[in-house]
């Protein structure tokens, strides 16, 4: 692809296998853009997982030797020092050009965006591998920030396909993307490190959350945050995140916009 370091997206399914195994391989935000508008292992018992450091088999290797050798064993990848439990399968792999923090595939599964280290995100066609589009732009290439979640709104009778992929940034940029015309159709700038997004199931609406405790619920349509979910000034109260906010998701039965809330 490019003769830079590469990075693999691996895809898997449910069926038994190793990896060594050679046969299978107030507002506290601003919005802009014009959007703003295990089985074999259990039959045999499990075996230990092979150690990153070489054997000591040779007496007469010298220090030197078995520096090189021990380096050489702890610069395999991933995927040479990793053994699978269980039914699973890998059934394909490609490359990136950058390390992939996050990935989604879009709402019909015939694309797969992956985030990179580096800002963009890449959209690959799922059947053929190939890279379909880059999202990028002079905001991205301007203010380099690893891309921290990618999401899409639930498709619904009332909210069809939209072709549109919504990415967080580490620099505290929300973007939602039209990947069909490569296209930014709104940028929302959080004042913080904004970690994922999390739509909805009937509604367009959205929350973010990052590194500053807080929750921001946003109305999709009018590009408004609507309100701001954080704790209380009373220190003798635990009701809000007291670090980091990794993860959230709404109520799957609520009609009214509930959220439920992880730390």
């Amino acid at each position: 692809m490019h003769n830079r370091l590469k990075y693999p997206v691996l895809r898997y399914q449910n069926e038994t296998m190793n990896l060594n195994d050679s046969r299978g391989t107030p507002s506290d935000a601003t919005i802009e853009g014009p959007g703003a508008e295990h089985m074999k292992s259990q039959a045999l018992g499990k075996s230990r997982p092979p150690s990153l450091l070489p054997d000591l088999e040779d007496p007469d290797e010298t220090e030197q030797d078995l520096e090189a050798r021990i380096r050489a064993q702890l610069k395999k990848t991933a995927k040479e020092n990793t053994t699978i439990e269980g039914k699973l399968l890998l059934v394909s792999q490609f490359e990136t050009p950058r390390e992939v923090l996050c990935c989604k595939y879009n709402e019909e599964f015939d694309y797969l965006a992956a985030g990179g280290a580096d800002g963009v995100i890449r959209v690959y066609n799922s059947n053929t591998m190939e890279e379909s589009f880059i999202l990028s732009d002079s905001d991205v290439k301007d203010n380099r920030a690893p891309v921290t979640c990618i999401k899409h709104r639930p498709v619904s009778k009332t909210y069809p396909i939209t072709n549109c992929f919504t990415g967080t940034y580490a620099n505290g940029c929300v973007k939602c993307w039209s990947y069909n015309f490569n296209q930014c159709l709104y940028t929302i700038r959080e004042k913080r490190q904004t970690f994922g997004i999390v739509y909805h199931p009937r509604f367009p609406k959205f929350v973010t959350f990052g590194d500053d405790l807080k929750v921001y619920f946003y109305d999709e349509e009018s590009k408004v945050q609507e309100r701001i979910l954080a704790a209380s000034d009373n220190p003798d109260k635990h009701d809000g995140h007291m670090s980091r906010v990794f993860a959230a998701c709404f109520h799957t039965n609520t009609k009214t916009g509930d959220i439920r809330r992880f730390n």
